[in-house]
């Protein structure tokens, strides 16, 4: 799992490329609409850990900006 906290160094193709030499591993992308991933967070009652002086709904919207294709740090 990679937390988005982690920022590039989250990102390193040298790592993946490592792990995939030694495992069998594919990298998976998964993705929910904003009001799942509310849904869960709400069961839960754990903080967003991008948030927690914001709301889950402006965390998430954050996350998915840092996450976006055009970001600085993605590969």
């Amino acid at each position: 799992m990679v937390d988005i906290r982690e920022g590039e160094g989250s990102n390193d193709s040298k790592v993946f490329s490592s792990i995939r030499k030694s495992v069998n591993a594919r990298l998976i992308f998964l993705e929910a609409d904003n009001e799942a991933i509310v849904r869960r967070f709400s069961e839960t009652r754990r903080p967003h850990p991008l948030g927690t002086n914001r709301s889950i709904t402006k965390s998430i919207l954050s996350e998915r900006a840092q996450l976006a294709p055009s970001a600085p740090w993605r590969i």
